[in-house]
Formats: structure tokens, sequence, C-alpha cells
């Protein structure tokens, strides 16, 4: 998603700078920085919940079968907290 950050000159250019000697892009240090500190300070209640390995099940699951979905978003639905 493309979004528009108003940021402070000098912090702006920090960021750049730290980037440009890590090899990286602004975009992908600001992307990095976010999620660490998502994870750092995470809001109580605010994290995605950790979904069964899809992976598995959407192999053998047929997607046109409204039942079988059904049944997967169930045991999903059980596996959370």
């Amino acid at each position: 998603m493309r979004t528009t950050l108003v940021l402070p000159d000098d912090l702006y250019r920090e960021v750049k700078l730290t980037a440009v000697q890590r090899g990286e892009t602004v975009t992908s240090f600001v992307v990095a920085a976010l999620r660490s500190a998502l994870v750092e300070s995470p809001i109580e209640g605010s994290a995605m919940p950790v979904l069964p390995d899809a992976g598995a099940y959407l192999a053998t699951i047929d997607l046109d079968d409204t039942s079988a979905v059904l049944e997967f978003l169930d045991e999903a639905d059980r596996a959370l907290p």
C-alpha cells in the first residue's frame, strides 16, 4: 500500500543516511523499523491470531466444497487462544 508520511527534515535525513549505509531503500528501512516497533511494543489484543499451518490443509481442501472450507475455518477458530 502506498501512503504518505510527514517526517521532520532531520529525521528523514537520518533515515535516508542510515538506509544508504545499510544498502537499503528508505521504504525497506521504514518497513523494518515499523515491524520491529510493533513486535517490541505490541498493543494487547492487537496481534493477528496465528492460524494452524494452512499449507498442509489447503493442499487437501476442495475450495469448491463449502463444508470442507467451513470445517477448516472451524478447526482454525478452535486453535485460537
